[in-house]
């Protein structure tokens, strides 16, 4: 009986902690967010996850916060959100960005962008060899169209990502490009001087397509 309650109190104690901490986390977002002029809600007011999950069909996503940085054509979104696949729910939480853009038609394919990593090389895993040598060293690429992939990775894009490797402390997780928009997850924890690299990071591939 001890053992159980025992048992208990540390889920609760887990369950309130983690509880502090979103609320802690969102009213820190939203500081900042209305500092910069910036709009903010708490959770999907803005129809993030079906936008994403059009990009990502075999996952699904729980945003926690989304701040709005440009609404209209070219609208510019950060979001904190929790990622699974939909054959698990053990979501793993990352930032991220999401750009809307009219250079890319709705009903294109998005393709997925990966770094490569040492567990790429351990695997064996390359992807679909896409753009400059050098991009292809540094960079995966996932897509059921190879061709749609070439055009939408122009040298002007493989330059901006390039280029944010080289530069950048931190990297993204992954990318994606498609269906009307452009989408960055860079990981967790990454603080706030994150979210200006990722509009950054956004706003130059957008201009580069």
């Amino acid at each position: 009986m001890l053992k159980a309650l025992i048992i208990i109190g540390i889920f609760v104690a887990v369950f309130i902690y983690a509880y502090r901490s979103n609320i802690e986390r969102a009213q820190q977002l939203e500081a900042f967010a209305t500092a910069r002029g910036w709009s903010y809600s708490r959770l999907d007011k803005v129809g993030m996850k079906k936008r994403l999950e059009t990009m990502y069909p075999d996952e699904k996503f729980s945003f926690e916060n989304v701040m709005t940085v440009e609404n209209g054509t070219g609208e510019l979104l950060l979001f904190d959100c929790g990622v699974s696949k939909r054959t698990r729910n053990n979501p793993y939480f990352t930032m991220g960005g999401l750009i809307e853009t009219p250079k890319i038609a709705a009903n294109t394919p998005a393709i997925g962008i990966f770094p490569r990593s040492e567990i790429d090389k351990l695997l064996d895993f390359e992807g679909v060899e896409v753009g400059s040598q050098e991009f292809s060293k540094v960079f995966h690429v996932s897509t059921k169209n190879k061709q749609m992939a070439e055009h939408l990775l122009n040298s002007k894009i493989q330059s901006v990502l390039l280029n944010h490797e080289a530069h950048v402390e931190w990297k993204p997780v992954r990318l994606a490009i498609g269906n009307g928009r452009i989408v960055v997850f860079v990981g967790i924890n990454r603080g706030d001087e994150a979210w200006p690299i990722i509009i950054e990071l956004l706003k130059d591939l957008e201009k580069s397509i």
